[in-house]
């Protein structure tokens, strides 16, 4: 089961504010693993190309995701989510507006499962570790009812494609939804693949790891085509259709230089 939660008047009074939000998840008939991989929450922000008033690459809105791994003791279960940190503690201010968004519950392989069955034959990269599902929502009430159909990790669901040894590779949106671990492990297999790649992502930063070419769509029309590392240069163009690389681009030496070295930049190289 996964979530993500927000607070509303930060987001409308434009406050950054990198804190735990206060509720809680109960889900009834499980039973729900307690190591620290598998029940967690993490406290992230937007990403560096979405930009909402005064939140853009440099000043964040953050959000709490929320990620409990169980497993069923029978057909059925109940979920219940509170704004409440239990029924006799808020654990926050009152009046605190909270929203919850991508309520989400999947079948969960292990890591160990994947390890030992899901690699490519194509580019013999080991499928492991990401414990996020293919961005697949669940219809539910609060009385679950669980599918027997499997989903497969989103690295492992690329490795059964190229398994089929296809010419073309066409992925939408390959990193969304992915912790770190998860999106490494996507790039490292789309690498992977010699052949035709096209990716539809406004995630610039991991497809200019993949691409070497770059048609930007803007209104249903083509606005611009040629190289990658040529458009990621072009300031005025991204700033033009809503699209940014981030603080450090290792194609745009005269932004970099504006900014600033890296550092501890999580965009550098």
């Amino acid at each position: 089961m996964k979530m993500i939660t927000g607070d509303y008047q930060d987001l409308a009074n434009e406050i950054s504010n990198c804190q735990e939000q206060a509720i809680s998840i109960n889900i009834t008939n499980v039973e729900l693993l307690t190591h620290p991989d598998k029940n967690f929450t993490h406290i992230y922000h937007q990403n560096y190309a979405h930009i909402l008033g005064a939140f853009n690459a440099d000043y964040f809105y953050y959000m709490n995701y929320r990620w409990r791994v169980f497993r069923a003791l029978g057909t059925t279960a109940t979920l219940t989510v509170s704004d409440w940190a239990s029924p006799s503690d808020p654990g926050g201010p009152i009046g605190q507006e909270l929203m919850f968004n991508f309520i989400e519950i999947q079948p969960y392989l292990p890591p160990e499962y994947m390890l030992n069955v899901c690699s490519s034959p194509v580019t013999g990269v080991p499928i492991s570790g990401s414990p996020e599902m293919v961005n697949a929502p669940t219809n539910y009430t609060t009385d679950l009812e669980y599918d027997t159909e499997v989903t497969l990790t989103a690295p492992a669901a690329i490795a059964a494609v190229l398994a089929c040894r296809p010419k073309v590779l066409a992925l939408d949106e390959p990193w969304a939804n992915l912790d770190a671990r998860g999106a490494r492990a996507v790039t490292k297999i789309v690498q992977g693949f010699s052949d035709t790649r096209i990716v539809a992502s406004q995630d610039l930063y991991h497809a200019a790891e993949v691409c070497e070419r770059m048609v930007i769509i803007d209104g249903g029309r083509i606005v611009a085509d040629g190289p990658m590392r040529e458009l990621l240069a072009d300031k005025v163009l991204l700033d033009a259709r809503g699209l940014e690389f981030g603080r450090h681009c290792r194609f745009c030496p005269e932004r970099n230089a504006a900014h600033g070295p890296p550092g501890n930049s999580r965009f550098s190289r």
